[in-house]
């Protein structure tokens, strides 16, 4: 059933819509950057990937000792961050890994802050903070480590939450089965389990 218009009303409708032609021209354009955008990203990201798959041997290994090493901190440092986990008070959860991984790169033990890092990311995913925020408290914390930064930077873990972090904001879902099979490799206790079901 047709609208019934009178002249003006079509040469303003008419106006309003750009020319055919042109429209044609810029989707063309668009299309073509946006292509070269994705195909670019996609292999930087395959580019991080193969980087993190390179780490993921030592990673393996360390798997057992790490975690034995966590659990006899578990009663000191992490207790109130189990109660946290306990409750599905997630917000909660990733500020005390944040203040937990500030306090534990003081004491120069790099490898635990840079997993508490990855934690921390994990519990802030699974509450409504937007992405763009959680990448820039994870920067913050970076930048705060001054020397260390770049040892820190190429961790397993930071590598892995930075890779998670922009193939989430990508829609990148291809890369998800990657991202939970290192997940896997974590040296987790059972309460931190559900950090990792994505």
């Amino acid at each position: 059933h047709k609208l019934t218009l009178f002249d003006p009303e079509i040469l303003l409708l008419e106006s309003l819509l750009p020319e055919k032609e042109e429209r044609g021209e810029q989707e063309v354009k668009l299309t073509r950057k946006e292509v070269g955008d994705l195909s670019r990203l996609n292999i930087e990201m395959d580019q991080i990937l193969g980087k993190l798959r390179q780490k993921m041997g030592d990673t393996r290994r360390e798997q057992g000792e790490f975690l034995k090493k966590r659990s006899v901190m578990k009663k000191r440092y992490y207790k109130d961050v189990i109660i946290s986990l306990k409750s599905n008070s997630f917000k909660k959860v990733g500020l005390q890994y944040l203040e937990l991984a500030k306090a534990i790169s003081k004491r120069k033990d790099l490898r635990t802050s840079s997993l508490l890092i990855l934690l921390y990311g994990l519990s802030l995913l699974k509450t409504s903070i937007a992405i763009k925020e959680i990448k820039t408290k994870v920067k913050s914390f970076l930048d705060s480590l001054g020397m260390n930064k770049q040892l820190v930077e190429d961790t397993f873990h930071i590598t892995l939450i930075k890779f998670y972090l922009d193939v989430i904001s990508h829609n990148l879902d291809k890369y998800l089965p990657h991202i939970r099979e290192m997940l896997e490799l974590l040296p987790l206790f059972e309460e931190e389990k559900q950090l990792i079901e994505i």
